[in-house]
């Protein structure tokens, strides 16, 4: 069974935030959308994906997840202010 469209996009998003994290791991970085929307081709934050959702929505939601599951810290007032600089938190590494 296929994947739902809303996943592939979590997933995609996820992993192209892993991949900018881990260029500067264990140095904080500030994520913003940019970046993953060159990856993603997508041109504005507003844009509906094919999951029928919008990217600004499912970037926030994806940054905010992976903050509450312990995958990520950031430092900043808001995560869809887009001033999140994430870093691998020890959990994410196993026991």
């Amino acid at each position: 069974m296929a994947q739902p469209a809303n996943i592939r996009k979590f997933s995609t998003i996820a992993g192209l935030i892993f991949e900018i994290l881990y260029k500067s791991h264990p140095i904080p970085k500030t994520i913003a959308p940019e970046p993953i929307m060159e990856a993603m081709g997508v041109a504005s934050t507003l844009d509906v994906l094919d999951s029928g959702n919008v990217f600004n929505q499912m970037f926030s939601l994806t940054v905010g997840w992976l903050n509450q599951e312990g995958f990520t810290k950031y430092y900043g007032s808001h995560p869809r202010e887009n001033v999140i600089a994430a870093v691998f938190s020890p959990s994410s590494f196993g026991p």
